[in-house]
């Protein structure tokens, strides 16, 4: 989550200081990965009700927005 937060940040999508998602026009593939990761921050529960679900959608989210 740490990579994706970093990678999201970097290009300007998430504003890790204020906790907030910057309002911009994303390529769908950006605003594929930013909802994943909004989606398991807010479910709290650190992926433990189905962690190969939480890990494939970190590691594609991630890999999507990789130069």
């Amino acid at each position: 989550m740490a990579i994706l937060a970093g990678l999201l940040e970097a290009k300007g999508i998430f504003n890790a200081e204020n906790d907030n998602f910057n309002s911009v026009k994303l390529p769908l593939n950006e605003a594929q990965a930013a909802w994943n990761f909004a989606l398991l921050r807010e479910d709290r529960s650190k992926g433990i009700h189905n962690p190969d679900y939480a890990k494939a959608l970190i590691a594609n989210s991630i890999e999507t927005l990789q130069p």
